[in-house]
């Protein structure tokens, strides 16, 4: 597994297939700003130019179709990263000439004619590209023009905080925010989604209230996610998944057998993450009439216990290890949360561990 490599924003990272680097502007000033890593650029340009190698028995619409699919997602993706025109029009310009050679190949022809018939304009107004017509595979007589990078629609990220969250118990600014550097606000979001209880309970077996997490774990090729449901009271995680995705399903799937098997709690708190602001989620804590709490925004106190967590979790347990596959992955968590529930002491339980303080809680002293 390797190891995390430090580096200045000045000098540029890839994160999550773009490049964000600090540059100076026009005006002087230094600005966070997100570009195509080269490396991306040319693998999917080889990647169509490798499409267009062979498959001469393909019908031309089709032929079309398949590049449009892959180009229009390429697009999407980088809709709203900076300076793309000229990546862009290198990629139109190596897909048009591959695209040339493969129709020149297939009707043995020189290319000339080819454009004489095929090169014009969809759309009055719009650039000239590869407009076909044809019969596809499934029958119909269509017409195909090539979809041109350059010509992609481009937008500004915006990012709207709510004007009051009803989930939060104490009083707290909210404003919108608008920003175009939307993949510095994925390199703040997408590390870690964490969520703890933002109040402690005064009394009672501390079942009273419990908390769902979100993490990532490397493995030796991408990652895994880990979602936990955690006792505030005795440290103890009475459910958790694995998935290779963070989506919500299988969060509420934790969530349900947490409650299935152990019970419900007062109150229960999540992050401010759309696995558990969602409908789904918050459908099953009111119809189990469960007080809703979430931790504030930028309010790192609020997750105090949970990082302690993450900490034993990452330091005796995944960094250790180089997860070839998910199976391993999740078998290898699992045993270690076994560990970590009914033998691991912990400082805060005087020596105990969770299991001893979740199935014996020592009794509250009374208050004078």
């Amino acid at each position: 597994m390797e190891k995390t490599h430090i580096t200045h924003v000045n000098d540029g990272f890839v994160f999550l297939g773009h490049r964000i680097i600090r540059k100076r502007g026009s005006s002087g000033r230094m600005a966070v700003v997100t570009t195509i890593p080269k490396e991306k650029a040319k693998a999917f340009a080889h990647r169509l130019s490798k499409v267009l190698s062979g498959d001469h028995d393909l019908a031309k619409v089709d032929m079309v179709d398949r590049l449009n699919r892959q180009m229009r997602g390429w697009a999407a993706f980088y809709k709203y990263t900076d300076f793309t025109a000229t990546t862009f029009r290198h990629i139109d310009h190596v897909v048009f000439w591959k695209m040339a050679h493969w129709l020149a190949r297939k009707y043995r022809s020189r290319i000339k004619p080819l454009m004489r018939s095929w090169y014009r304009a969809p759309v009055a107004g719009q650039a000239k590209t590869w407009l076909v017509h044809g019969v596809s595979e499934r029958g119909h007589r269509v017409g195909k023009a090539m979809h041109r990078l350059v010509s992609s629609p481009k937008g500004q990220f915006r990012w709207r905080s709510p004007q009051a969250n009803p989930y939060i118990f104490r009083e707290e600014p909210r404003k919108t925010i608008t920003s175009q550097y939307q993949d510095v606000a994925m390199a703040m979001a997408r590390p870690e989604r964490r969520a703890v209880c933002a109040e402690r309970c005064p009394c009672g077996s501390g079942r009273r209230s419990a908390y769902a997490l979100l993490t990532p774990f490397p493995m030796a090729r991408g990652f895994v996610y880990l979602a936990v449901v955690l006792d505030w009271f005795s440290r103890r995680v009475p459910s958790w998944r694995v998935s290779i995705t963070m989506e919500a399903a299988f969060c509420v799937e934790t969530l349900e057998d947490a409650l299935a098997r152990h019970g419900k709690p007062d109150i229960f708190n999540t992050d401010q993450g759309s696995q558990f602001t969602g409908a789904a989620f918050t459908g099953v804590l009111a119809s189990h009439r469960i007080a809703i709490s979430m931790d504030g925004r930028g309010a790192w106190r609020d997750n105090v216990f949970v990082e302690r967590l993450w900490r034993s979790i990452k330091y005796e347990e995944v960094y250790l290890r180089a997860y070839d596959t998910v199976p391993d992955a999740r078998a290898s968590i699992g045993r270690y949360l076994v560990f970590y529930n009914g033998r691991r002491p912990h400082s805060s339980l005087d020596g105990g561990t969770p299991d001893q303080a979740y199935f014996n809680p020592l009794p509250f002293r009374a208050a004078a």
